[in-house]
């Protein structure tokens, strides 16, 4: 994941000297003495750092980094004669214009990215420049393959969409295509005699005014899709190939994993207050609702809303109401759905604490809270905060050391620990931390 901007780094000082990068790679490890929080045993290694790249001190300008899954591998975006570069694991690639959509594939193996150069727009992949195009829409990404190639690109005024070596199109327009990491089907919007369908394979679906393209979205099965149709005002949500109510706006739809059920937020058009839709049913309206999200492999959703100045999680078919808060951030269920966990803050804007609340009990405060994550087996929880010296995840009872910049954490496959890349100075860390339970 790319994180530029949340912590600006080095400064924008001109010329970006590659020629003297060295080759990195996983140089060391140390354990580190995590902050302990409520109920750990203070002084107890609970945390281990790998450092995985120093930067050298030539690259003055880095406005991206991104980690291998495993955290082997880092790849940087660095300003560089008057363009930008990709620095992946220590090597300088191709100078571009612009750098954009920098990811590594599932193995960690091989990067990817758009490349702009001379107006022209390519996908690289780790070094090789592939066709060149007059343009690209979004960013290249990888199939649930990791070995195939996904991009819509214009050429001579038409749109194609390349899987890998084959091809689909030409169009009028056509969105970014989208893959189930399931099954791993494909499928994006795309325009033809003035209107816009969704493309699944040889079938099309859809005709209408206009279908925005990252609001497709595919049921727990990899199987079917749901969207969101536009038709003159009118915005409605596709599911099961049925057109559900017309509302000023519709969010991006969630479906259930066994694809029965669609969820989403919407405006009424009477008063522009917002509800929450699941399947057939539709809550009562309030000032604001979250993007709901489907939990484990039920037909329950979960998510936030607000009314005044008072906020609610809305879960399972219940208003749970959130006392003493200024607001709340996004909330998240454990797969079961028997725990649940959200960020609250109190305080002046500017002058706000944040705590994670799990379970019903309030956390640590923070000078910023981020979104939360259950295991896959619901007994463990971690998410990021910004404390006083710095950016840090926390478990259920211990703490990370401070960095400069964290990224997102991800549990490991036992659900045993989790993992996360760090900065601090120009020293790039992959932490692991035990899941505590």
């Amino acid at each position: 994941m790319i994180c530029p901007g949340r912590n600006s780094w080095y400064g924008r000082r001109g010329l970006v000297l590659l020629a003297l990068l060295c080759g990195c790679g996983v140089e060391g490890r140390r354990p580190a003495a995590s902050e302990p929080g409520p109920g750990a045993e203070r002084g107890r290694p609970v945390a281990e750092e790998r450092l995985v790249h120093r930067i050298p001190a030539e690259i003055t300008d880095v406005t991206g980094v991104v980690f291998s899954p495993d955290g082997g591998h880092v790849a940087l975006i660095a300003r560089s004669e008057g363009g930008q570069r990709v620095v992946h694991d220590g090597r300088p690639d191709l100078l571009c214009e612009e750098v954009g959509g920098l990811t590594f594939d599932p193995s960690g193996s091989r990067i990817l990215y758009k490349a702009t150069r001379a107006g022209k727009q390519s996908v690289v992949v780790s070094g090789k420049r592939e066709e060149v195009y007059d343009a690209i829409r979004g960013n290249p990404v990888f199939a649930a393959d990791g070995a195939t190639v996904l991009v819509t690109a214009k050429t001579s005024g038409q749109w194609f969409v390349r899987m890998g070596d084959r091809s689909a199109g030409p169009y009028e327009e056509a969105g970014e295509p989208i893959c189930s990491p399931r099954s791993g089907k494909i499928a994006y919007a795309a325009r033809m005699d003035g209107k816009w369908y969704v493309i699944q394979g040889e079938a099309k679906s859809g005709g209408h005014n206009f279908i925005p393209g990252d609001f497709i979205v595919f049921d727990g099965k990899g199987e079917g899709v749901a969207w969101v149709g536009w038709e003159g005002a009118n915005r409605f949500v596709v599911h099961r190939g049925q057109r559900g109510e017309s509302f000023s706006t519709a969010g991006r739809p969630a479906v259930s994993a066994d694809g029965s059920v669609a969820a989403y937020r919407a405006q009424e058009k009477e008063d522009s207050r917002w509800v929450l839709v699941v399947g057939s049913r539709k809550s009562r309206r309030f000032d604001w609702i979250g993007e709901p999200q489907f939990v484990g492999s039920g037909n329950q959703v979960v998510c936030g809303a607000s009314e005044g100045h008072q906020w609610f999680v809305l879960h399972a078919d219940r208003e749970l109401k959130v006392e003493g808060v200024e607001r709340i951030g996004t909330p998240v269920a454990s797969p079961d759905g028997s725990r649940l966990a959200y960020p609250a803050s109190s305080g002046r804007e500017g002058m706000e604490q944040w705590w994670m609340n799990v379970d019903g009990r309030k956390g640590p405060t923070f000078a910023h809270v981020g979104a939360g994550r259950f295991s896959s087996d619901g007994m463990a929880f971690c998410y990021e905060a910004r404390g006083a010296k710095g950016w840090l995840v926390a478990g259920t009872d211990q703490m990370s050391n401070q960095y400069d910049e964290v990224w997102p954490p991800a549990f490991s496959k036992d659900d045993q620990s989790f993992s996360f890349g760090a900065r601090k100075g120009r020293t790039l860390y992959w932490v692991t931390m035990p899941a505590s339970r």
